[in-house]
């Protein structure tokens, strides 16, 4: 098992609010991580619900190594409405999150109508630009126009592109944005898709790594239930591809999270606030 000698690496991104993670689990899930050298997690909603915006915030409430991360993903665009986007913002007050997300659009599996994905994309970038919230973004086949919507909403408080997968030309578009790139599992599959280059070309401060647990796991333990300790394999690989030591890679992008989702460097810890 690839680790870190001492907790230093951000996931910054799982959902371990899914149905894959038991709560009975999570105690010793976050022991992982911490054993492998994650030091904090921050932790989206997996379904568009209330009740899942509640368990996530539950969640960060009884473990201080998970940050919460709250918004409506694209794939149940067709089920957000006005009621549900208030209670988002409610929870977003109550519960101190660090950004919106994830948000966007999704043109590859087209789980909800285009024009009603684009409709709930808008209002939730609204919604961020309101509270002055960082975008947690997901796009799939459908980057010409999520540049254009984040475009038209340029703000101090931009985001980061979650789990990317374009090529370099569109990571410079991003970046030039002022959006910062986070890499999953998938830069340690064979081939990569191309993230390779991705990866040696996103500068030291936008770059992030994230786990996307449960799903991603990243070689060498594809096929199992993906969770945040296994991220460090990701580290590894990014740090492989960037030439310099996992420790170089981790305080640069730990340091990149504590930036954009304003994280004190004091709390990056995983004491359980329930022991």
């Amino acid at each position: 098992m690839c680790r870190l000698e001492k907790e230093m690496l951000v996931d910054s991104h799982c959902h371990l609010s899914a149905e894959a993670f038991p709560e009975t689990e999570i105690p010793a899930l976050l022991a992982r991580a911490k054993a492998a050298g994650v030091a904090r997690v921050l932790c989206l909603n997996s379904a568009n619900t209330g009740e899942d915006l509640a368990a996530v915030l539950a969640l960060s409430s009884r473990h201080k190594a998970i940050t919460p991360v709250l918004g409506y993903h694209p794939h149940e665009a067709s089920k957000v409405d006005e009621p549900a986007l208030r209670t988002l913002a409610e929870a977003l007050r109550r519960g101190a999150c660090s950004a919106l997300g994830e948000i966007g659009l999704d043109f590859h599996h087209d789980l909800s109508p285009r024009p009603v994905q684009r409709e709930v994309f808008a209002a939730q970038l609204d919604l961020a630009a309101k509270l002055r919230l960082p975008v947690v973004v997901h796009c799939r086949d459908a980057f010409d126009e999520v540049y254009a919507m984040l475009a038209a909403h340029v703000r101090d408080e931009l985001g980061v592109m979650h789990c990317y997968t374009g090529d370099k030309a569109w990571a410079k578009r991003f970046l030039d944005l002022g959006m910062s790139l986070s890499l999953a599992g998938v830069v340690t599959f064979k081939g990569g898709g191309g993230l390779e280059e991705v990866a040696r070309y996103v500068p030291d401060g936008r770059l992030l790594v994230e786990s996307d647990a449960p799903y991603l796991a990243p070689v060498p333990c594809r096929g199992k239930r993906n969770e945040p300790a296994f991220v460090v394999h990701t580290a590894a690989r990014l740090a492989e591809l960037r030439g310099v030591p996992l420790e170089v890679l981790a305080v640069s992008t730990t340091a990149c999270a504590e930036r954009l989702f304003r994280l004190a460097p004091e709390c990056i810890d995983s004491r359980d606030r329930t022991s």
